[in-house]
């Protein structure tokens, strides 16, 4: 008898210590990334022929308040060249909640889902953004909603209502908000493909300096839009390809309206991966910006192609290393600027 309640409570015991692990432990842990590069500048004539640069420093922290509801802050601290000093910027600040298995609802300083695909197929972030980020047609993060719907392993969909004005930036007087849908579809093992469309109606006032109106006689009430297609292949510690088309209406950056200014193209990048520590990458993007007839206007001067390619060394997990080069070749430019060219050492940790 002794025996048998022994046993019983080795087994009543062992029940309670396997739920108190099962149980859910509040806890959090910090984020940090920094972003650093040197560089030697080819272009021709150029003055600065190097320079070191930290490009960016992300400081935050993540907390797990339940198993489907947690909350991060993260600060971007980056160089402004207005206030000739390093300023800090709340890049994140918002609630995850995961209300059912099919639906995901974040609120506040959200990331946003326009090229956040992009940039994990491209993987280099740390040394150049993707298409949509480094010529003004998106913002990884802005004020507002979002709502995930993973509706299977075939295909999710994103819905978005933000302030429209990136995370550095504020609600707009008129409270205009930019609103923006899209679908990712994984149709084979290690295919992926998204499609992404946002609009943002508008009422600002025209730039009175730029059109030499007087003050107050137009408005300019074009609407912006911006449409993206990606396409994207991997296998898993071999290689990786993706491929992108962009077109923006209307505007000449994702948040300044411009009637009849166009600008769009494609990027294609790919990695090939000889082990853990060593990879080389290439990228090509092509250019294009349209603005309305008898204008003038340095806005078309980034009209043409980027070519760059480079290896990447990881010497311990969570630290990068690549040297890279890089040439932009106008295809037009009216301030009469050479192509630009530079060999690049970029740093990333991550921690």
């Amino acid at each position: 008898m002794k025996k048998q309640l022994a046993i019983a409570l080795l087994l009543l015991v062992g029940a309670i210590s396997l739920k108190a692990q099962n149980e859910f432990k509040p806890g959090g842990s910090s984020i940090g990334v920094v972003f650093f590069n040197y560089k030697y500048d080819l272009t021709q004539d150029v003055t600065r022929t190097s320079s070191f640069n930290l490009e960016r420093a992300y400081l935050g922290y993540k907390y797990d308040f339940a198993k489907n509801l947690s909350g991060r802050v993260i600060f971007d601290v980056s160089y402004d060249n207005d206030a000739k000093a390093f300023t800090a910027w709340a890049k994140n600040a918002y609630m995850e909640w995961a209300v059912l298995p099919e639906l995901k609802l974040s609120f506040g300083m959200i990331p946003l889902k326009h090229f956040d695909l992009q940039d994990k197929f491209w993987g280099y972030r740390y040394i150049m953004k993707t298409f949509n980020d480094e010529y003004g047609m998106g913002t990884t993060a802005d004020l507002g909603l979002s709502a995930e719907l993973p509706l299977n392993d075939f295909i999710s969909f994103n819905l978005y209502a933000v302030n429209g004005e990136g995370y550095k930036g504020i609600q707009d007087n008129f409270g205009v908000h930019k609103y923006g849908a899209n679908a990712t579809i994984k149709p084979a093992t290690g295919l992926i493909a998204r499609l992404h469309y946002d609009v943002m109606a508008n009422k600002f006032r025209r730039n009175d300096i730029f059109t030499g109106l007087p003050t107050g006689a137009v408005l300019d009430t074009s609407t912006i839009s911006v449409l993206s297609a990606f396409l994207g292949y991997e296998q898993k510690d071999l290689f990786r390809v993706g491929v992108e088309y962009n077109f923006m209406n209307n505007a000449t950056n994702f948040r300044a309206p411009a009637e009849e200014y166009t600008s769009g193209g494609i990027s294609v990048f790919g990695t090939y991966i000889f082990n853990p520590q060593f990879e080389i990458f290439a990228r090509y993007d092509n250019l294009n910006r349209e603005i309305p007839l008898n204008i003038e206007s340095s806005w078309t001067r980034q009209r043409g192609s980027l070519i760059m390619g480079g290896v990447q060394y990881k010497p311990v997990k969570n630290v990068n290393l690549a040297l890279n080069y890089r040439t932009f070749l106008y295809e037009i430019d009216i301030d009469g600027r050479p192509n630009t060219s530079g060999l690049y050492v970029n740093l990333g940790l991550f921690f």
